[in-house]
């Protein structure tokens, strides 16, 4: 761990949070899908950094806007080979004419196709991320409107070079995800918060906290099986804004065997 990031215990972590709470706070990232959580870790003292670790002493930070049906990222992670979701978005993404780049994303859940048909999966040893042609819905609308239907785009992805019969399957080690689980989201202080525009700005007010201690393997695997954890794919020309694996709000806790209401 980098000396200069500070350690906090829970102590001093529930009394920030006390401190912050009730208080409209003008967010540090205007616009950012971001910003009420980086403006929280502003707020408690907290370097922005790319390490992977967490961020106050043992303590994860995460937060939410309380009207937002949003999913909550849990973690960024980019699966195997190295460097394959480039490759993905030659072989499988669509032209955003707007924006005059490639675009593939994809909300993708365990054990169910996307429209577009993919789908993540798992053995005793792998996750995949999958696709199967067949799974495609082709007389759907495609709503990226780079094509008239997904089959039309089914039909253009079958042409090109190179095919996604040579990329795909992706995969993570199953291991890997759980032991990054477990070293660094073994405890998290997950806050809720309302938001209101003042002068032209986004502000936060932090109302509820919890925190969530003890990752269980069990509730893991169930949430996997029925479908609650998500593989988030997200890039584009230039731009990999990397693999977010993500939950709605109240199958996060359902991770935890402890929740701990402090606000």
């Amino acid at each position: 761990m980098s000396k200069d990031i500070k350690t906090f215990s829970k102590e001093e972590l529930v009394k920030d949070m006390k401190k912050i709470s009730g208080k409209w706070h003008k967010g540090v990232l205007p616009g950012e899908d971001g910003n009420a959580g980086r403006t929280l870790e502003e707020l408690l003292g907290i370097k922005e950094n790319n390490f992977q670790i967490p961020d106050y002493g043992e303590f994860q930070i995460k937060s939410q806007k309380m009207t937002t049906k949003s999913l909550v990222t849990i973690f960024h992670k980019e699966p195997d080979p190295p460097a394959s979701v480039p490759k993905v978005l030659d072989s499988m993404g669509w032209f955003v004419e707007r924006k005059n780049k490639f675009r593939f994303s994809s909300t993708t859940y365990s054990n169910k196709y996307t429209a577009r048909g993919f789908t993540i999966d798992w053995d005793d040893n792998k996750i995949y991320f999958k696709f199967d042609s067949s799974k495609v819905k082709k007389t759907r609308k495609d709503q990226s409107k780079s094509y008239k239907t997904l089959g039309d785009w089914l039909n253009d992805i079958e042409t090109r070079t190179p095919h996604h019969s040579s990329i795909l399957p992706l995969h993570y080690s199953k291991q890997e995800i759980i032991d990054h689980f477990v070293l660094n989201y073994n405890k998290i202080l997950f806050a809720v918060c309302k938001s209101k525009i003042i002068n032209d700005i986004e502000n936060f007010n932090y109302q509820e906290a919890y925190i969530l201690q003890d990752f269980s393997l069990d509730n893991f695997k169930r949430n996997f099986d029925e479908n609650k954890i998500i593989f988030d794919f997200n890039v584009s020309t230039g731009h990999n804004h990397g693999v977010g694996v993500r939950i709605k709000k109240n199958n996060l806790y359902t991770l935890y065997s402890t929740k701990e209401k402090i606000l």
